[in-house]
């Protein structure tokens, strides 16, 4: 290898090492969690971003304020020491700004007044105000040098090159009036449009129009928005030589800098700065601030899966909102079961969007695919992703909850950022780790499985609360070690829409081309199984009762409507036993359609592959099944057993057995399906009941 290509390499391995080394550094110096404490102006709502926006524009403030911060370093340390010779004291200051979103930040820039500078009386109020600018203050002023340490905050993510002027935390009539045009949901600048038209000559309303426009050609990105930016730093670079200065907080307010000395703002009046009209203002803030305090928490619901995916989770986020709740949800890339994102989603679209009030951050993973490799890769990613995420991460939540259904590997991220705002961490429980990766890889070897166990100890530890599905959960995490006293059982509950229908209301309601018209009207004894389609639910079991009931007195038909990893081997299984005619299969739909479809079938399905830890579970398509009234045939024993007898609602067999599920269905048949399906709603109502079980929550979230 040459010594100019050896050269180079070591260059870019120093320089990413110091990029490295900076942004922990950024990180380590991050605002105060409570910040954004009583933020009257905080948003949840996001436009989806151009791939200029979202990727080209943060790359390029990245790169520039790096390369910023490096070439610039003798000029900081020259200004540095200039200020500090010229009035001994803090080189820098900082001031509270609007950034994305409303979130708060601290603003750097460099002193420009004297240390004596009364704190209590704005610079406007004061007699001969120009008597308290340092000599470099003045300088650095004409030559808006004091904003170089800005720099500094492009870096850490606060800001961007070029962008609306931050406001000031109280200058509430600017704020509100570009909310009128969305400005205060981008980053804010160090530069931007109004700058270039006019500064703070022109009026709040003007201003904040002009920064509209910026943030409407933001939004449409591509070459509109880069020829928007380009423009927009050009003409700051003249400006800035021509020693153009910026007048901060004077907006609307002066016309002309004849009078620049009694238009200044203090560095150090950010706590009593009276933009405009101050004591209204002052009273405006405060009742907004006390119907602000009326709200509930602040949630990060940590999850893998999230809408459009079917999860029980979506439900309960929208109740929390319902309830008064702020809610964000840190997921990933929809993909799951079929292994494929969904159509519409990938790396660039729609990685934040809004649905029914929840604020939906989605962080890239590698799909899962449909090997175990896949699989395995795809959990991996969403941790990375998720830990890069809360290193630059400035939401501010009051409370994590982590929706624990595998892989536990996400639950870290809830760890992490609880850790890092140290707010509590609460995790629900719905599968057991590492008996979930023994049971489902059959892999038991201690080399793998003893880290992966050292995982879930680390993740109870820094887990505020434990919530687990069934008792059996309960009383193995005790067993660990946990503390009881942080331990709960919290079963869960149908989704209102799973309630029961009449059967011929809704084929004679549904359209031609529904669903429901896939199951004929006929005789047969229609078993319906609805879910993932993985191993893990035991449906190999259903093709070879198929061939054995062939010759029964009444057909049996199977109704599968889901989709998963197994799918194509079950389907395969099905066409070596040719019992095809047995056998219909819908792809998966959307969760409201179900009920409808259950409505139409005689009895519904759920299994488990012979495990003790399948003994512990309770399947969230039990409550769902309950919760329609329908007559239960289950392949399963433990929890979910004792609660089809406590319910009497259905017969159970021993996983696995197809002699003895084969009499249990011909046993189902000539069973009183109509009082076992009141049985199923009856005992739903009375231990799952929606209400009832989010209440208890909310004792805890209070």
């Amino acid at each position: 290898m040459k010594k100019t290509t050896k050269k180079f390499l070591f260059i870019s391995v120093a320089f990413v090492v110091l990029y490295i080394e900076m942004k922990v550094i950024a990180r380590g110096k991050s605002e105060d969690n409570t910040i954004d404490d009583d933020n009257i102006y905080l948003s949840t709502d996001e436009k989806e971003k151009s791939i200029y926006e979202n990727i080209i524009k943060p790359a390029l403030d990245q790169m520039f304020s790096f390369g910023g911060l490096i070439a610039l370093s003798p000029l900081y340390l020259l200004i540095s020491l200039a200020v500090y010779l010229d009035d001994p004291g803090t080189v820098f200051f900082t001031q509270k700004r609007v950034g994305k979103n409303g979130h708060f930040f601290m603003l750097h820039k460099y002193r420009s007044m004297k240390m004596e500078t009364p704190h209590d009386i704005p610079t406007h109020l004061l007699t001969e105000p120009d008597q308290y600018i340092t000599r470099v203050g003045k300088i650095l002023r004409r030559t808006s040098l004091d904003e170089l340490p800005q720099i500094w905050d492009i870096f850490r993510g606060k800001m961007s090159v070029i962008g609306p002027r931050p406001a000031l935390w109280n200058q509430e009539d600017l704020i509100e009036e570009r909310n009128k045009y969305g400005a205060n949901e981008i980053v804010p600048g160090l530069t931007g449009l109004a700058q270039i038209k006019g500064r703070d000559k022109l009026f709040i309303s003007d201003k904040a129009k002009i920064d509209g426009e910026y943030t409407a050609n933001l939004h449409k990105g591509g070459m509109t928005a880069l020829r928007q930016d380009v423009t927009c730093l050009l003409r700051t670079i003249v400006s800035v030589w021509q020693h153009d200065g910026i007048i901060e907080g004077g907006t609307g307010a002066i016309d002309s800098k004849d009078d620049f000395s009694k238009s200044i703002i203090t560095d150090m009046e950010q706590d009593q700065l009276n933009v405009k009209g101050g004591e209204n203002i002052r009273k405006t803030s405060e009742r907004l601030v006390r119907e602000k305090k009326e709200t509930k928490s602040h949630i990060l619901i940590i999850s893998q899966y999230f809408y459009p995916e079917t999860f029980r989770i979506n439900d309960m986020a929208v109740e929390w909102v319902k309830r008064g709740h702020r809610v964000t949800v840190l997921t990933g890339i929809p993909n799951y079961p079929i292994g494929k994102f969904y159509r519409g989603y990938d790396y660039i679209h729609r990685r934040s969007e809004t649905w029914n009030g929840i604020q939906i951050i989605r962080i890239p993973l590698i799909p899962r695919g449909s090997s175990s490799f896949g699989l395995i890769v795809n959990y991996f990613s969403f941790v990375v992703s998720g830990w890069l995420w809360k290193m630059t991460a400035d939401i501010h939540a009051d409370i994590v909850f982590t929706y624990g259904v595998s892989p536990m590997t996400q639950a870290l991220i809830g760890c992490w950022y609880s850790g890092k705002y140290h707010i509590p961490h609460f995790l629900y429980v719905q599968d057991l780790w590492p008996e979930n990766v023994e049971t489902v890889t059959g892999i038991h070897n201690k080399t793998i499985i003893k880290p992966i166990d050292s995982m879930v100890a680390y993740i109870y530890e820094h887990s505020s609360q434990i919530f687990a599905t069934s008792r059996s959960f309960v009383q193995r995490i005790i067993k660990r070690g946990v503390d009881k006293n942080k331990v709960h059982y919290w079963p869960q509950y149908a989704e209102d829409f799973y309630r029961p229908l009449d059967r011929e209301t809704v084929r004679m309601e549904a359209k031609k081309e529904s669903l429901v018209h896939l199951i004929p009207e006929d005789d047969t004894f229609n078993i319906i199984f609805t879910g993932n389609i993985g191993t893990a639910q035991g449906l190999d079991i259903l093709p070879k009762v198929a061939e054995s009931l062939k010759d029964s007195y009444r057909n049996i038909r199977f109704i599968i409507v889901g989709e998963g990893r197994y799918q194509n081997k079950l389907e395969a299984e099905i066409k070596i036993r040719r019992v095809e005619a047995s056998f219909i299969i819908i792809p998966r739909q959307p969760a409201e359609i179900i009920p409808c479809l259950l409505s139409c079938c005689d009895a519904a399905f759920l299994s488990f592959n012979k495990s003790r830890l399948w003994e512990m579970t309770i399947p969230a398509k039990l409550q769902s099944y309950m919760a329609c009234g329908m007559p239960i045939i289950a392949a399963a024993q433990g929890e979910t057993k004792t609660v089809i007898d406590e319910a009497g609602c259905g017969i159970c067999c021993k996983n696995g057995d197809v002699e003895a599920l084969a009499e249990a269905i011909q046993e189902l048949q000539s069973a009183d399906l109509k009082q076992m399906g009141q049985n199923s709603r009856m005992y739903a109502e009375k231990h799952y009941k929606k209400s009832v079980i989010m209440d208890e929550m909310e004792e805890f979230l209070n």
